[in-house]
């Protein structure tokens, strides 16, 4: 069948193209920083870009009649290892001071603590430093909403160096931090639209 040009743009214009550059990110305070709620509440406005996680399934190899071709099966499902958000920062420099502030309340490795106190290298429980996350995904009709990720226990395992140079006159200083998370869930369309005001219940202390 000869490709027609026609048929194709006519299926193009009908259902349209979902652009990447128009989303949000709302991360709910994990427990521990519960008295930074402002600042987690302006963290939507500073994501400028995120990678939505995907999944995968594992296989395995096994020789057909145990002596043909290798055919593969399918053994479990498994998520990416973490999620990268890169924000733009304050002028105080208070995000990447946030984000350090988490993971030193996960792990005290002592970064934003006085120098005069040894750190304790102890790790918190989980149910204290997680978070939960929500990524929507908007359509080119801005109140209607294409996909909601709701992203299930997430909680920073590395913040990126910082590179700094005379010549970034005009450049804005950016952090990238990378999320672990236990599980994810999309609502479709018609569900997002639903709930366009989605939020997350923040923990309870």
């Amino acid at each position: 069948m000869p490709f027609n040009i026609s048929k194709f743009s006519s299926i193009i214009n009908k259902t349209g193209i979902l652009k990447n550059n128009k989303f949000d990110v709302q991360i709910v305070y994990p427990e521990i920083l519960k008295d930074k709620n402002d600042l987690f509440e302006e963290l939507m406005f500073r994501a400028q870009s995120v990678i939505v996680p995907g999944v995968s399934i594992e296989t395995q190899q096994i020789n057909r009649y145990g002596i043909g071709v290798k055919e593969k099966f399918a053994n479990r499902a498994f998520y990416e290892d973490a999620i990268s958000i890169t924000f733009i920062e304050r002028n105080d420099s208070s995000i990447r001071d946030l984000m350090t502030k988490w993971i030193d309340s996960i792990v005290n490795f002592h970064n934003v603590r006085s120098f005069s106190e040894a750190p304790t290298y102890l790790t918190r429980y989980k149910n204290t430093y997680i978070a939960e996350m929500i990524i929507k995904h908007y359509s080119d009709n801005e109140d209607k909403i294409s996909n909601v990720y709701h992203i299930h226990e997430v909680f920073p395992i590395s913040l990126s160096p910082i590179p700094l140079g005379w010549s970034e006159n005009n450049d804005a200083t950016r952090v990238q931090v990378e999320f672990a998370f236990t599980e994810w869930y999309s609502l479709n369309l018609q569900e997002a639209n639903l709930q366009n005001a989605i939020t997350v219940t923040p923990p309870v202390s």
